[in-house]
This record gives structure tokens, C-alpha cells and sequence, in this order.
């Protein structure tokens, strides 16, 4: 694939993304370095063995929050539905790291992202195989303006609290 693109260079390691804020890793499920990969253009090709497992290590190279609306396949992240970049994604604080293991069904349970063929694909269970193979990132900056305001009107909610009101009454 790499040599369709024009060659590519072998690297192994983490690698920037969106500018260098964020530094990304694609990760075996069995052990925590990243895969090595291929590097033509502007784009990075990581060969996994079939039926191993694999996750997504993010870290948030800047000194605020971003929000990383993530994809697989073409599918989001956060519910295994189609992908568009109007959803909500990952908030990473600055400087801290998220690993993304599987397409998220609960709170605390995910399906893992496996490496396999594209009929094999959760896309393709879904109907929508025309982005098996891509992992999509978009890169949302915090508003700190915003962000001042919801923590003060959190703090101001906060004091005001009186958790046994309906007892009092």
C-alpha cells in the first residue's frame, strides 16, 4: 500500500497529528508499544496481523483541554455508528493521554478494534465498508473563555447547594 502512495519510510514510535498538538499511537491489545509503520505523504500505514487486537493511544500535547471526535472504519467511536465530526468525542486534558480500545457500548464496556479482512469489518456488518482500514481524527481546541465561564457557574451552583433542601421544608 505504502508504494501505491509513492514509497513510504519505515518508523516505529508515536507520531504528531493535528499540527503536534495531539501525539498518536496505534497499540497491540497484548502489549503496550506501538506498531510500527509506514509513512508516504501525508499518510501513516500500520500493518496488524488478522484477528490481533489493537488500540488507540492519544495524548494531548498542549497546555489545554481538546476534544478528539474519533473514527474507525468510517464508524464513531463512541457508538459504532456512522462517523461525522458534529458528534461528541474524548476530552483529554492538557498534557494527558486517552487510550481508545474498542468502539464504546456502555459506560464500561467497549468492542475491541481487531485487525481482519473487510467483509469481517464492523463497518461492513453495518452496511457502510467504503472506510475499512482509516482511522479518522478530528481535533476540536477547548474554548477557554467558555470553559472559565462553566466552571464558575459550577462553583456558584456548588455553594449554593443545600443537599438536604427537601428535608427542610
Amino acid at each position: 500500500m505504502s508504494d501505491a502512495l509513492g514509497g513510504g519510510r519505515r518508523k516505529s514510535g508515536p507520531f504528531p497529528a493535528a499540527g503536534g498538538r495531539l501525539e498518536v499511537a496505534l497499540r497491540s491489545g497484548s502489549w503496550s508499544g506501538p506498531y510500527e509503520r509506514y509513512e508516504a505523504g501525508d499518510r501513516r500505514i500500520v500493518i496488524g496481523e488478522g484477528g490481533s487486537r489493537y488500540e488507540i493511544a492519544l495524548t494531548n500535547r498542549t497546555k489545554h483541554a481538546v476534544e478528539v471526535v474519533a473514527s474507525v472504519d468510517g464508524l464513531d467511536v463512541m457508538d459504532g455508528r456512522s462517523a461525522s465530526v458534529k458528534k461528541r468525542g474524548y476530552v483529554i486534558p492538557a498534557k494527558s493521554q486517552v487510550v481508545i480500545d474498542g468502539f464504546r457500548i456502555s459506560a464500561s464496556k467497549v468492542k475491541q478494534f481487531i485487525f481482519g479482512t473487510v467483509d469481517d469489518s464492523a463497518a461492513a456488518k453495518a452496511g457502510a465498508a467504503r472506510n475499512v482500514g482509516v482511522i479518522g481524527l478530528a481535533v476540536y481546541d477547548e474554548d477557554e473563555a467558555q470553559a472559565r465561564l462553566a466552571r464558575l457557574v459550577e462553583s456558584q451552583q456548588r455553594s449554593a447547594a443545600n443537599p438536604f433542601a427537601a428535608s427542610t421544608q
